[in-house]
């Protein structure tokens, strides 16, 4: 069963691209600097990852979350 966490940002800046690029589907709008890149433009990056029984990660979802002055939004992934 997988565990899916919320990666702090300064976690994900240590260990995100390194395990993005073990998946042969990922994209470079899935890195790291893209989320950061992202957040200039005013969007707030979020990371979660999935982990499995032996701690590996096993899935990887970045979405960014506008930043407005209401107090709900989406996140886009």
């Amino acid at each position: 069963m997988a565990r899916w966490e919320l990666l702090g940002n300064e976690e994900a800046r240590r260990c995100w691209d390194q395990a993005l690029v073990r998946f042969t589907d990922y994209s470079p709008l899935q890195t790291y600097a893209w989320g950061e890149y992202r957040r200039v433009l005013g969007w707030e990056p979020y990371r979660w990852a999935a982990f499995n029984e032996q701690v590996q990660i096993i899935a990887m979802m970045q979405g960014a979350l506008p930043r407005h002055l209401l107090p709900t939004g989406f996140v886009w992934c």
